[in-house]
């Protein structure tokens, strides 16, 4: 689109960069109306709708992986956070410590928190034991559970291969705990347990290997996953839709925004985060914390080092999110 040009602005000062779009909303000296800016809104709403009818053959309707909606129980939670063991003193959160990086330790208590939920949704036994004894009661009368739990996380609960195997961990890690208080009799059960979850890591591994070869470049593009022209595209796409991302800023600073819009124009800036960024990494966005987002205010940057790369490439973010998230951290508020 000719309308939307990058200029970017040098600051003789700190030596900081602004990089912003120049559309129709803010080129010029000319401050736009209420009703200027509402007319471009609904324009550009009717066009993306029409456009949306248009390409809805195109879009994929392959289902997405999704998350684990399983709670976590409470009652285990306490458990695994109270219980010491007679033979070492430990609890389970000690034991992940001494072998695992300490952002470990949550989402496998979580894990472990969410089999146990599994469990009682499936039967009354688990609801009317104790935490202590609803591990041993699965080792020793039904090890197939462990099983059930892991076809639910594939199929029922929609989660990647890599991601399941990451809870097999976590449940090994559970009852390699318990096991180490047990005595000759129990402790050969458990030690059978996680025998089974060492196979059905094989057996997720095998899956996961046939869904890479399934998932190549060729195979995404055909099923719409992916566009045909890479991340190009993407910023092509994001580009047509700059001129209702700008209006919707604009409009505001007038008026509160609809639920509708405002999750549009959310959407529009994490996906500018990908998609306009070529050193993006999805670890920097989700662990950006309030620290980060103080810097993006005041620096109009922020550099993460929670991706392989920090040492080589800083992440910056582009002052075109820079505007979205300080308009909003300042009263745009949605209803």
């Amino acid at each position: 689109m000719e309308s939307n040009q990058v200029v970017e602005h040098e600051n003789d000062g700190d030596g900081e960069r602004e990089c912003e779009f120049e559309g129709e909303i803010s080129q010029g000296d000319h401050l736009p109306t209420f009703e200027e800016i509402l007319k471009i809104v609904e324009e550009e709403e009717t066009r993306l709708m029409q456009e949306t009818v248009l390409n809805e053959d195109l879009i994929s309707k392959d289902k997405k992986r999704g998350v684990c909606t399983l709670s976590e129980d409470k009652d285990f939670q306490k458990f695994l956070l109270t219980h010491q063991h007679s033979s070492d003193g430990g609890t389970f959160e000690q034991f992940i410590k001494e072998r695992r990086a300490p952002a470990s330790i949550v989402p496998m208590m979580n894990h472990c928190c969410q089999f146990v939920t599994y469990l009682k949704s499936k039967s009354l036994i688990y609801q009317q034991l104790s935490s202590s004894m609803i591990i041993e009661t699965v080792v020793s009368t039904q090890p197939g559970m462990f099983y059930d739990y892991l076809n639910f996380l594939l199929r029922g609960g929609g989660l990647k291969p890599g991601t399941v195997e990451n809870r097999i961990d976590s449940l090994q890690y559970l009852i390699e705990w318990i096991r180490c208080s047990t005595n000759n009799d129990i402790y050969f059960k458990y030690t059978h347990a996680i025998e089974r979850l060492k196979e059905e890591r094989l057996r997720i591994q095998k899956i996961n290997r046939k869904l890479s070869r399934e998932n190549s470049i060729d195979n995404l593009v055909k099923k719409r996953r992916w566009v045909d022209d890479g991340v190009v595209g993407l910023q092509n796409m994001m580009l047509d839709s700059w001129r209702y991302f700008d209006a919707l800023i604009s409009l505001s600073r007038w008026t509160q925004l609809s639920r509708a819009r405002y999750s549009w124009l959310l959407s529009y800036a994490l996906a500018s985060m990908w998609c306009l960024s070529i050193n993006a990494r999805v670890k920097s966005i989700e662990t950006l914390t309030m620290k980060g987002f103080q810097e993006l205010q005041e620096k109009k940057f922020h550099l993460s080092t929670s991706f392989k790369t920090a040492s080589t490439y800083h992440y910056q973010v582009s002052y075109v999110i820079i505007s979205i998230l300080h308009s909003f951290s300042i009263g745009c508020v949605y209803h």
